[in-house]
C-alpha cells in the first residue's frame, strides 16, 4: 500500500481512493496490479466488471484489436488466445492523479445503438478529453439496449454478419454501463417545444441534447406499401394529382401504422433478436422454413440454421433480384452451387407477392416468378425485404432525416447521424451521405464536434468560432453551398455462408461502382485475382499501386479484422506483390496474405514503425531498429561521462590545502573536469 500511496501523492481524496483499492485487492470478481518502471510504482490497473466508485478515478483504457497467430509457433497461442471471458480495464498513472476532474452535466439521449450510435458514445467516453472531462448524465434508447447479450447462441453471432468493430466481445471490454444510463424501449415522437422524446410504453425522457442514430432495419413486408406503389406509378407516366406543399391548404399526410407482425414471421436487425428466433425455433417442430431476401443476412441466416441443426431439406431460399454485378456473380455462383450441394431447395427471381393467414400464424406463402405464381408451404418465415427507418418519430423526412453539414436538424438540440440522415438537397451533396462511408468515422465525427461545444476549455477559448475544421463553411453571400466532411476508413463486411464459407468483402469509402463500369475507366489500376484449393481471393489495387478493395471467399476461417489491414497499402510493402504475380510466383494469395511473415504488419503499431522510418529517411526497418540502438548506445554513454564528471567535480569541492585555499591538486583537478566537460558536450 505505501507504493499505491506513491502513485496517489496529487490525487484529491487520496486516502478514500487508497481504501477503495485495498478493498479491490480482497474482493473475488476484481483485480488490482500495480504498474512499476525500474522498481518504482508509477500506476496501478484494476481489471474487473463492477469498479463501481474506483473507476470513477481513473481512466479507462480502449480495448486493442485482436490479431491471431500467424507465426507457426505453438507455445505463442496462449498469448494470441483471447480470454474466456472479456473484461473492462482502467488505469492510473502519477500524472493523472494530479488531473483535475470537470463533469458535464448536460443531458444528452442518444436514440438508437448503431455503430455510428456506439462510435459517438465510445469516443465521447474514451475520446482524447476523457483524462479531465466525464460525462454523467448520458442516456442510449434502445429497443433491446446495448447490442450484446450475456448467453448467447453460437448460432445468433453467426446470424448476425459482422460490418465493424463492435461485436459482442468489443462491447464488453468497453466500459459503457459505468458512464451510461440504458433504456429499453422504441420512441415514437419527438416534443421539441418540451424537449423530451415520448416512448412506446407511454414514458418520457427530457433531454437537453439528442442525438439520433437510428440506422436502418429491415421491416414488415407491408411497411408503406402503398405509399411506395403510388411512387412507382408516378414514375411510369401516371399523373400526380397530389397538393404541393407550399399549398396553404396542405395537410400533411398522416402515415397508417404497419399491421401487427404474424407470430412466425421473424424480422432478425440485432444479435438479441438472433438469439430469441432461434431459441424459438429450437422448441418447434419444423417443418418448411423459409428465408426471403437477397442480402448477405439472408445466406448468414441460412448459415446459423444450419448452426442449430436444422436438416438443409426444411429451408427453402427465396431470392427476390439476383445481382448483376460481375463480381458478385463469381461468389454468388459459388455460393448458389453450395447450396445445391447441401440440398437447400431455391426459388430465384421470385417476390413475396402475399401470405395466407390463419390467426396469427402465416400457413403458405404466395410468389411471383416471370413466368408463373408459386404457393409454397410455410412453418417459419425470415424476412429480410425491405431495410429502412421509422418514419412515425421524425418531422422533417425526405427519404431520410434531413441534416446538415454540422449533423444539425432543423432543431437546434437535435442531431443526427448514420445511415438514417440524408442532407438537406442545398448542399448537392446525395453521393456524400452517411450511408456510403463507414459508420464508426461519422460517430467519432460527431463526438468530436460535441466535444468542442461542451469542453470549457475549448468553449472559452474560441466562443465567436462557429466553422469547424471538419465541415469548413464559404464566408460568401453568393452561394449557400456549404462542403461536408468526406471520410477515409474502409467499408469492411463479413459473414458465414452456408457449408460453411467465410466471406469478406473490403471497398473503399463512397458510393459502390459496379465492376463492369469500373473496368471501362482509363485508370482503373489492376486487378489480382487467384482461386486455388476452394479460397477466392480477389485484390484490387488504384493507379497508385495502392490496395482498393479485397474479395475473399475460403473454406478456411480467417480474421477480417487482420485482412482488413491491407487497405491503403503499397504493394511494395507486400514484397512487390504485384510484380511477382504477374511472374506467376502467387498461386494463391490467401495462404500469401496468412503466412507468418505477414503477423508484422497486421500489428495495431506497424503504423508507428512506418511513420519512424519515414521520418528517419532510413531504408530498412534494420537500419532504424540499429540507428535507435545507436542513439540509446550513445545518450547511456553521456549519461555515464555526465555521472563520472559529476562525481570527480564533487571530489574536487571537498579536497582542500591546509592554509584553507586552493591548492594546486584542486587548480588540476578542476582543470581536468573542465577539459572533460568540454570532451563531452
Amino acid at each position: 500500500m505505501d507504493a499505491i500511496l506513491d502513485v496517489l501523492e496529487h490525487a484529491p481524496r487520496a486516502g478514500a481512493i487508497a481504501d477503495m483499492f485495498e478493498s479491490s485487492l480482497k474482493s473475488l470478481t476484481l483485480q488490482a496490479f500495480v504498474l512499476l518502471n525500474q522498481n518504482q510504482p508509477v500506476g496501478m490497473v484494476v481489471l474487473g466488471r463492477n469498479l463501481m466508485s474506483l473507476a470513477g478515478h481513473m481512466l479507462p483504457v480502449r480495448p486493442r484489436r485482436a490479431v491471431p497467430n500467424l507465426t507457426g509457433n505453438k507455445d505463442l497461442d496462449d498469448i494470441f488466445m483471447d480470454v474466456s471471458i472479456p473484461f473492462a480495464v482502467w488505469v492510473l498513472e502519477r500524472p493523472l492523479s494530479s488531473f483535475p476532474k470537470l463533469y458535464v452535466n448536460n443531458s444528452i439521449v442518444v436514440v438508437g445503438s448503431s455503430h455510428t450510435g456506439l462510435a459517438f458514445l465510445e469516443t465521447l467516453f474514451l475520446g482524447p478529453t476523457c483524462k479531465y472531462l466525464t460525462f454523467s448524465n448520458v442516456t442510449l434508447v434502445s429497443e433491446h439496449g446495448l447490442p450484446t447479450f450475456a448467453e448467447c447462441l453460437e448460432a445468433a453471432h453467426t446470424c448476425v454478419p459482422k460490418d465493424g468493430r463492435y461485436t459482442d466481445r468489443h462491447l464488453k471490454t468497453v466500459p459503457f454501463y459505468f458512464y451510461l444510463d440504458v433504456v429499453s424501449a422504441v420512441m415514437i415522437g419527438i416534443d421539441r417545444k418540451n424537449k423530451c422524446i415520448l416512448l412506446k410504453s407511454g414514458g418520457v425522457k427530457y433531454y437537453d441534447e439528442l442525438v439520433l442514430t437510428c440506422g436502418q432495419q429491415f421491416q414488415h413486408p407491408d411497411y408503406l406499401r402503398d405509399p411506395l406503389e403510388l411512387v412507382k406509378e408516378v414514375e411510369l407516366g401516371k399523373p400526380c394529382d397530389r397538393m404541393l406543399i407550399d399549398n396553404p391548404r396542405y395537410q400533411p399526410d398522416k402515415v397508417p401504422l404497419p399491421p401487427d407482425m404474424p407470430e412466425n414471421v421473424m424480422v432478425i436487425n440485432s444479435l438479441y433478436q438472433a438469439d430469441i428466433c432461434l431459441r424459438k425455433l429450437l422448441g418447434m417442430i419444423t417443418e418448411c422454413i423459409v428465408v426471403y431476401g437477397e442480402s448477405i443476412e439472408a445466406y448468414s441466416c441460412m448459415a446459423a440454421l444450419l448452426e442449430v441443426g436444422l436438416s438443409p431439406e426444411v429451408i427453402t431460399f427465396v431470392e427476390p433480384f439476383p445481382s448483376e454485378d460481375h463480381a458478385k456473380l463469381s461468389i454468388d455462383e459459388r455460393v448458389q452451387g453450395n447450396l445445391e450441394q447441401i440440398g437447400i431447395r431455391v426459388y430465384r427471381n421470385s417476390h413475396l407477392l402475399g401470405w395466407r393467414q390463419c390467426n396469427i400464424h402465416v400457413e403458405a406463402l404466395h410468389l411471383m416468378s416471370p413466368l408463373q405464381t408459386i404457393c409454397i408451404p410455410c412453418f417459419a418465415l425470415f424476412y429480410y425485404g425491405l431495410k429502412a427507418i421509422d418514419i412515425y418519430a421524425f418531422k422533417v423526412y425526405d427519404g431520410g432525416l434531413v441534416v446538415g453539414p454540422d449533423y444539425d436538424t432543423n432543431d437546434p438540440h437535435v442531431f443526427g447521424a448514420g445511415t438514417c440522415t440524408k442532407f438537406s438537397r442545398r448542399l448537392y451533396a446525395d453521393p456524400l451521405t452517411h450511408r456510403y462511408y463507414c459508420s464508426e468515422d461519422v460517430g467519432e465525427a460527431l463526438a468530436k464536434l460535441f466535444l468542442k461545444k461542451l469542453d470549457p476549455f475549448v468553449m472559452s477559448a474560441d466562443p465567436a468560432g462557429d466553422s469547424t475544421e471538419l465541415t469548413p463553411k464559404l464566408n460568401s453571400s453568393l452561394l449557400a453551398w456549404q462542403p461536408v466532411v468526406k471520410f477515409d476508413s474502409p467499408i469492411c463486411q463479413s459473414a458465414t455462408l452456408p457449408g460453411p464459407l467465410y466471406y469478406m468483402k473490403l471497398r473503399k469509402p463512397g458510393i459502390e461502382i459496379p465492376m463492369e463500369v469500373q473496368m471501362c475507366l482509363p485508370h482503373r489500376g489492376h486487378t489480382l485475382l487467384t482461386d486455388k484449393s476452394g479460397n477466392y481471393f480477389r485484390l484490387q489495387l488504384n493507379v497508385l499501386h495502392c490496395v482498393a478493395a479485397v474479395t475473399c471467399l475460403s473454406k478456411k476461417p480467417f480474421s477480417s479484422e487482420v485482412l482488413s489491414q491491407l487497405y491503403g497499402k503499397h504493394e511494395a510493402l507486400f514484397n512487390k506483390l504485384l510484380t511477382r504475380y504477374q511472374m506467376q510466383l502467387i498461386p494463391d494469395l490467401y495462404d500469401f496474405f496468412t503466412q507468418p511473415w505477414m503477423a508484422a504488419l497486421y500489428q495495431e503499431t506497424f503504423e508507428v514503425l512506418l511513420r519512424d522510418v519515414n521520418s528517419q529517411d532510413v531504408g530498412t526497418v534494420y537500419d532504424l531498429v540499429k540507428s535507435r540502438f545507436t542513439l540509446y548506445d550513445e545518450g547511456v554513454k553521456f549519461k555515464e561521462m555526465s555521472q563520472s564528471y559529476q562525481e570527480m567535480s564533487h571530489a574536487c569541492m571537498c579536497s582542500t590545502d591546509p592554509s584553507g585555499g586552493h591548492g594546486p591538486q584542486l587548480r588540476l583537478s578542476l582543470g581536468i573536469g573542465m577539459d572533460f566537460q568540454a570532451a563531452i558536450t
